[in-house]
């Protein structure tokens, strides 16, 4: 009995620490990572116009182009610019050519 309250005490101990250890990671403080620049709105909207002239969904087209759904939303709402890598696969799944969305981004603005 001495023996299994020993363990006990260890253990409530051990799980103490564990949560102490815990919550000063929580306070410290994180460097900020560098944001990447600002989504381009005019690019956003042609690819989704594109994208829904076409009648092609979201889940379609993401992969088609080899990216997730949820990146694909976050670039056609403008929360997030996407690579070029990204740019590229998005048009080559709409089967457009990078001068026909040139010429959409400049009719756009």
């Amino acid at each position: 009995m001495v023996g299994r309250s020993l363990r006990l005490r260890r253990l409530a101990v051990n799980v103490a620490a564990q949560t102490a250890w815990f919550r000063r990671l929580l306070r410290a403080r994180v460097p900020s990572v560098p944001r990447s620049p600002d989504p381009d709105q005019a690019l956003a909207a042609v690819l989704k116009r594109m994208r829904e002239e076409r009648k092609i969904t979201q889940e379609t087209l993401a992969y088609n182009a080899g990216l997730s759904v949820g990146t694909l939303g976050r670039i056609e709402v403008a929360r997030t610019a996407p690579s070029w890598d990204s740019v590229c696969r998005i048009i080559d799944a709409l089967d457009v050519s990078l001068s026909e969305l040139a010429a959409a981004i400049e009719a756009e603005r």
